[in-house]
């Protein structure tokens, strides 16, 4: 059951994040977050690259790092202007929902963040967007516990919709023992794998021991 606690993480849904340690920033707490918010960031970069086209403008897009901060909040009601003012924008069967997402907080749009995807992806392919396109990204991320802690993620910028977390960054996330332990164990299996076996049933070849025989004639 979906629940939220005021003050420490936030759990609505799919999506776990700290909204407190960094007043003003949510910041994902796990990686299946920080794929869900920096999707959201990469296709309100693709919105915002279809309208930069449609209008002549050239507003930056924001970077792709998983922190649904400042940055993002102001990207994301800049889309809300665009598709308020386009008269076309009733045709995209998504519009509706992304104009009357609540901007009042940070929290408001990330516990939304992964219905919100797919409505900005929806809009970006109706203006005609390449699902893949140049993201700005930081290069890193970083995940925040409910008690504060900061873990640092090194990721992938996403290039399109499908954001995937590879085993690289879920090793990045690990603390120091953790990955000792990892790599004791790792090695321990190369060691005993790589050792030749004996084949089973096999036996030596026994010597014949030549033996001296006297001929008394």
């Amino acid at each position: 059951m979906p629940y939220l606690q005021l003050g420490l993480n936030q759990e609505l849904g799919a999506v776990s994040f700290n909204s407190t340690t960094y007043p003003g920033t949510c910041k994902p707490s796990d990686l299946s977050t920080l794929a869900i918010f920096k999707n959201l960031q990469a296709q309100l970069n693709r919105v915002a690259t279809g309208y930069n086209a449609l209008l002549g403008h050239s507003v930056p897009l924001v970077s792709v790092d998983g922190d649904i901060g400042p940055g993002t909040m102001q990207m994301f009601e800049q889309v809300q202007a665009w598709l308020t003012a386009d008269t076309s924008s009733s045709g995209y069967a998504t519009a509706a929902m992304i104009m009357q997402q609540d901007t009042s907080s940070c929290s408001a749009v990330a516990s939304n963040a992964e219905a919100l995807v797919p409505a900005l992806q929806s809009v970006a392919d109706s203006l005609s967007v390449p699902a893949s396109i140049s993201q700005p990204s930081s290069g890193s991320s970083g995940l925040v516990s409910s008690s504060g802690k900061t873990t640092t993620v090194h990721t992938p910028t996403p290039a399109n919709s499908s954001i995937a977390t590879s085993l690289t960054d879920m090793v990045a996330g690990l603390d120091t023992t953790t990955l000792l332990l990892i790599a004791a164990g790792a090695g321990a299996f190369i060691y005993f794998t790589g050792r030749p076996r004996k084949a089973k049933g096999s036996k030596r070849p026994s010597r014949r021991r030549r033996s001296s025989i006297t001929i008394y004639r």
